[in-house]
């Protein structure tokens, strides 16, 4: 049995890495188009559609940025992207009622 897990699990690691090669070789082909953003208000904005959903959720959102306003030279859209996805693992991963 033990064998059985230790060969799906390297399988998985397989496409698990062969998946991420491809995203990365996509990637490459994307141009990246940086200008000045500032983090606070963009992440501010970006979770209020996210808070608005708590009631469907059952999961609550806190944004508390230690600064006004902090600039950055990136990609918004990729930011947002990248943002996104880790919001929305966070939604799927985290129990219900939780914070």
């Amino acid at each position: 049995m033990l064998d059985i897990i230790r060969r799906s699990s390297q399988q998985g690691t397989l496409l698990i890495q062969e998946f991420l090669r491809q995203e990365f070789l996509e990637a490459m082909g994307t141009e990246v188009m940086k200008r000045r953003v500032d983090l606070v208000a963009t992440i501010g904005t970006f979770l209020e559609e996210y808070q608005q959903t708590q009631q469907i959720t059952g999961k609550t959102f806190h944004y508390l940025p230690g600064k006004e306003t902090i600039y950055m030279e990136l990609d918004d859209n990729k930011f947002i992207q990248v943002l996104n996805n880790l919001i929305s693992n966070a939604l799927k991963f985290t129990p219900d009622g939780a914070r």
